[in-house]
């Protein structure tokens, strides 16, 4: 690397690995002096980031991590930069480590959009789902009834809430239901417990799920009555 008159640190073009540069500015005049040190990294050949698709659901509590590779290997993952096509789709923490996470916040679809200083860039498709919208539940003893149902906004597909079918059979003890449950339209089943956090909401925890239907992992809902 070379620097100029002016202060202008250019690094040589066939740098081959990562090295650091000590930079000493002096002054003869108050005699001071000031060091800087600057990371000197081979050009990012290529920028590639795993999984390259995410989906979740709005207000469930999860969150994804994202890697990201460097080729050469030799080149640190720093200096990135994250960008969103829809900023309140999801929220975007940069660990510093070669990986990010990402939290849902808003239903919708974008891209998430990683570079790095030399300007190699690689892309993940987000979507956030519209999540259970309400549960209709009836209760007689420790047993409980009742149907679900959910819209999902961005595929614009309506599952369950068959108000003359349960869809959602359970057994209740204390605070908490332990349910099965099935799609109304689309075929698929699962269980979930349903825990009575207060007089004003209750919590939807699917536990497992197979085949197709439009159910969130984790989703707090207001009681209405």
């Amino acid at each position: 690397a070379t620097i100029s008159g002016k202060g202008t640190l250019t690094a040589d073009k066939d740098v081959q690995w990562a090295s650091e540069v000590v930079v000493r500015v002096s002054s003869t005049t108050y005699d001071t002096s000031a060091i800087r040190k600057i990371l000197v990294t081979p050009a990012a050949a290529e920028l590639s980031i795993s999984p390259t698709e995410l989906t979740f659901y709005a207000g469930e509590n999860r969150t994804e991590t994202l890697r990201i590779a460097i080729a050469p290997e030799i080149v640190p993952p720093i200096g990135l930069t994250w960008s969103m096509s829809k900023n309140d789709l999801a929220e975007i923490t940069d660990n510093g480590n070669g990986t990010a996470t990402v939290r849902p916040l808003m239903p919708g679809k974008g891209t998430l959009t990683v570079r790095e200083p030399g300007g190699k860039a690689a892309s993940v498709k987000i979507t956030v789902l519209r999540p259970v919208e309400a549960l209709a539940l009836t209760q007689k003893g420790n047993k409980i009834t009742g149907s679900y149902y959910s819209w999902d906004a961005v595929q614009e597909e309506l599952d369950g809430f068959e108000y003359e079918n349960n869809t959602v059979i359970g057994t209740v003890e204390g605070n908490q239901a332990t349910v099965t449950f099935k799609s109304g339209d689309l075929g698929g089943s699962g269980t979930a417990t349903i825990t009575w956090n207060s007089k004003s909401s209750i919590t939807w925890n699917r536990t497992s799920k197979k085949g197709d239907c439009i159910v969130p992992q984790n989703v707090t809902l207001k009681k209405i009555n």
